[in-house]
């Protein structure tokens, strides 16, 4: 029995690793959206049987990721712009409300790390969307933390991760890191002075451009 089970998490191990990489290829556009991936052509790729593919392919599709085909594997997911209208509205009652409750809670050692994160999207190369995207999630998710509410900082979290996939895929926007920093310095600026109002605008005001630029940009493509 301690054999099946060192085999089952070998295998756990191995679809997770291959859903990481499959995942990273997706985020960077290397695999863009309608993009079909093959059991065996992947399995042929890692090195590995079809089992673990099959495995790797199911957590991609729980991160709606890609979309099953029947017998053909999976396919990177598509997006069109009622989704996007649809998750940013959701974003936009969620996140403002979580964070009208979270900003008047916030510390100065909270100030200090979103501080500390704008820094590091400073240094951030433009053409590193995902570590950009993580950093600005990373923003956004100290802001509402304190918001006494897991399930919604859980429902928050899900709508950032559906709409990284999409704004990953829209690939540069030209001139979004700078408009996004200096946002931040905004939200920052208002909540140093003790503003959470002007705070909660500002975020509000930064969520309405990211959705505005994000459906311009794929109108374009």
């Amino acid at each position: 029995m301690p054999q099946f089970t060192q085999e089952i998490e070998k295998l756990k191990n191995i679809a997770q690793f291959i859903a990481e990489k499959l995942e990273g290829m997706i985020l960077q556009g290397e695999l863009g959206p309608g993009t079909r991936l093959i059991q065996t052509d992947v399995a042929a790729d890692f090195g590995v049987s079809r089992l673990p593919v099959r495995d790797a392919f199911a957590l991609l599709i729980k991160k709606d990721l890609v979309v099953a085909l029947p017998r053909r594997g999976v396919m990177v997911r598509e997006v069109n712009l009622e989704e996007i209208n649809n998750l940013f509205e959701l974003r936009e009652l969620l996140e403002c409300h979580a964070v009208r409750k979270s900003l008047p809670q916030l510390t100065p050692e909270d100030l200090a790390r979103a501080e500390n994160l704008v820094a590091k999207q400073e240094k951030t190369p433009e053409r590193d969307m995902v570590g950009l995207l993580e950093i600005d999630e990373s923003f956004h998710r100290l802001l509402w933390s304190r918001c006494g509410n897991r399930e919604l900082d859980e429902q928050i979290g899900d709508v950032w991760r559906r709409i990284k996939v999409i704004r990953a895929q829209a690939r540069e926007i030209t001139g979004w890191k700078r408009r996004s920093i200096d946002s931040h310095r905004r939200i920052l600026s208002a909540l140093h002075a003790g503003d959470h109002k002007e705070a909660a605008n500002q975020i509000r005001t930064g969520i309405v451009r990211s959705r505005d630029e994000l459906l311009e940009r794929l109108v374009k493509k």
